[in-house]
């Protein structure tokens, strides 16, 4: 029988939800609001939501010092700046780093009638960028491709694989955790079945090994230090 690792699974039914007439949002841990015992934050990491725009809406957002953010959009394009600076666009395929500053930061939906859906995460770590934009390079499948992280053990990752092929994620760092969270399709995770936007946290483990259960499956993989 396999032996498991201490881990936690947040079921994206259990997600904290908040929506108006321009804005939702889903949230895995604890944001603004949306507090609950079960849902605090897993190592540096402290928020990851799932948010959508609609047409033509801009949402605003006041960072916290020593804060970084990375957006990734999933489902449209988005236009995006920082406070004062001049707006920039990025598509499904690309992230938006914003490295550990004290600033506002803005992100609109530019359709006259389509959603946009894109994830928010955010760290309690500086993020190391040397360009703002970086791009998530999906085009080899059934691999986790990095895309963002530091020098103090923060790694993020991202793959797209087909129905029944496997994967391992070896740890980098001892002591470090992994959050695992699907973006599309279904994985069978170090032995627990996640489906579409669920995400599951795994500590004191050295490596996970996952399965896709299904074609065009998205997996976004998080080391972080506890």
């Amino acid at each position: 029988m396999r032996s498991q690792s201490p881990a936690q699974i947040y079921n994206s039914h259990l997600r904290a939800h908040g929506q108006d007439g321009s804005h939702r949002i889903y949230a895995t841990f604890n944001f603004e609001e949306h507090i609950s015992p079960d849902r605090k934050p897993f190592g540096q990491l402290l928020v990851l939501n799932d948010e959508t725009l609609a047409p033509e809406t801009t949402l605003k957002r006041t960072l916290h010092k020593k804060e970084s953010i990375i957006i990734i959009p999933l489902v449209g394009a988005l236009e995006y700046d920082l406070e004062g600076d001049e707006k920039q666009a990025m598509i499904p395929g690309e992230a938006w780093i914003v490295p550990s500053a004290e600033n506002s930061i803005s992100v609109r939906n530019p359709y006259d009638d389509e959603l946009v859906n894109f994830l928010y995460l955010a760290f309690s770590a500086p993020l190391s960028a040397t360009i703002p934009v970086v791009e998530i390079k999906l085009e080899e499948g059934n691999i986790l491709h990095p895309f963002a992280g530091n020098f103090g053990g923060l790694f993020c990752y991202m793959g797209i694989y087909d129905s029944r092929k496997e994967d391992i994620y070896k740890v980098r760092r001892s002591g470090h955790g992994l959050f695992v969270f699907v973006i599309n399709g279904a994985f069978e995770v170090s032995g627990r079945l996640l489906e579409e936007r669920d995400g599951l946290a795994l500590w004191n483990v050295e490596e996970t090994d996952f399965e896709a259960l299904s074609d065009n499956a998205i997996l976004l993989v998080i080391e972080v230090p506890l």
